[in-house]
């Protein structure tokens, strides 16, 4: 039997609704589309149905998209008739301010050749000028297609070594001394679930495709021996030029990030300004914090202040009360006094409060059994600003 941590689960869901409709500009303004944005997430041979609304405003609209070949996209309606749902690329005819519904059949015939369009974003375009935006994940490779994990995903029990021997190789220099081999020097290069790979890879192997143009070092013949990655015609200059096997085992994310903002985003990750040759961004767990031992191989010494996460939450344990005015069922609730609640925020990282709201009868304004019929919750920052909530 295989463990649980162990299979590999295809997809297993339905087109998701990421956006409703777009913001409107104005009062007059309507949303003609709806829904916006959606994902879909596919295997091959999948077929999926996406229901989507247009409100006409002009009395017609034709329908394209650019979806690739090995998908294939037929819309069906009844063009807000009687009539039967047929298959349509075109509605004419309809009256202003009639609402017609759409449903659009997607089947994944096969998996495109290149893995960069593995996942990928489309468009439905309406000749209005209205556009469903479409972000489609395909099930082309498993998740044991990596270096990172010591998963069997061939009969012949071929490692990812084996099937990409490039992927030994640590750095560029070394990587281009072979011609079957290319280095992506892009600091966001990553497998689809966001773990690190190798940046050496085999010309014909999928991970190559995943490296972003502008990052992709693969020159048309192999270095020579005078050569290295420092000159013009095949620089990995201003991106990534070596790695360490065991930051891919750690996943670590941290070394790959090339300012000191982008390293602030990363989960456990702490920048240092001036290093003795290691990177400069790297997980909090590697650095030489206090009286730890200078000696430990796997630890680096940073000989500046470390920047670290400060993000933080004030536990002050804040309380407030309304005044003491009677309330009649003609006057409404009087306002809270505003408290403050400290937060220092990093981009990209949710942050969960936790408000407790208890109400306390007073008998002499009020009955016991009486209900409030709505408690609003207003929020706002220093300057003004809206917070989502």
């Amino acid at each position: 039997m295989c463990p649980t941590e162990r299979r590999e689960e295809k997809f297993n869901s339905v087109p998701t609704i990421i956006k409703e409709s777009k913001e409107q500009t104005s009062r007059w303004s309507k949303a003609q589309l709806h829904p916006q944005q959606v994902e879909l997430a596919m295997n091959v041979g999948d077929i999926q149905y996406l229901d989507f609304t247009y409100l006409f405003i002009s009395s017609g609209t034709s329908l394209t998209h650019d979806l690739p070949e090995n998908v294939d996209l037929k819309i069906f309606s009844s063009c807000g008739g009687d009539n039967l749902l047929t298959e349509i690329s075109r509605c004419s005819g309809i009256f202003n301010g009639v609402t017609v519904k759409f449903y659009a059949r997607f089947h994944l015939k096969s998996c495109p050749e290149k893995s960069s369009d593995w996942e990928k974003s489309y468009k439905l375009t309406l000749s209005q000028g209205d556009v469903l935006d479409i972000d489609l994940k395909m099930f082309c490779s498993c998740s044991c297609d990596k270096f990172s994990t010591d998963g069997i995903c061939r009969n012949d029990k071929k490692t990812f070594l084996d099937i990409n021997p490039c992927a030994e190789k640590n750095s560029c220099s070394e990587c281009l001394q072979d011609s079957a081999c290319n280095w992506c020097s892009d600091s966001k290069f990553s497998y689809f679930d966001g773990s690190p790979l190798p940046r050496c890879n085999n010309d014909n192997f999928f991970t190559s495709d995943l490296c972003n143009g502008n990052g992709k070092v693969d020159p048309p013949r192999a270095l020579t021996g005078s050569e290295d990655c420092s000159t013009c015609n095949h620089t990995c200059s201003g991106g990534i030029c070596e790695e360490h096997k065991q930051d891919l085992l750690d996943l670590n994310m941290c070394v790959s990030q090339l300012t000191c903002g982008d390293c602030m985003k990363e989960d456990g990750c702490a920048w240092c300004p001036q290093t003795d040759g290691a990177p400069r961004c790297n997980l909090v767990s590697k650095w030489i914090v206090g009286n730890e031992k200078r000696n430990d191989p796997n630890k680096h010494e940073c000989q500046e202040d470390l920047y670290v996460d400060r993000s933080t939450i004030s536990t002050d344990k804040i309380e407030f009360l309304q005044n003491s005015d009677y309330i009649y069922e003609d006057s409404p609730m009087p306002d809270m006094t505003d408290n403050t609640v400290e937060i220092t925020m990093k981009e990209g990282q949710s942050y969960n409060l936790e408000l407790l709201l208890k109400i306390k009868v007073d008998h002499t304004s009020l009955e016991e059994n009486q209900k409030y019929d709505e408690v609003k919750l207003m929020m706002r920052s220093k300057d003004k600003k809206s917070l989502s909530y």
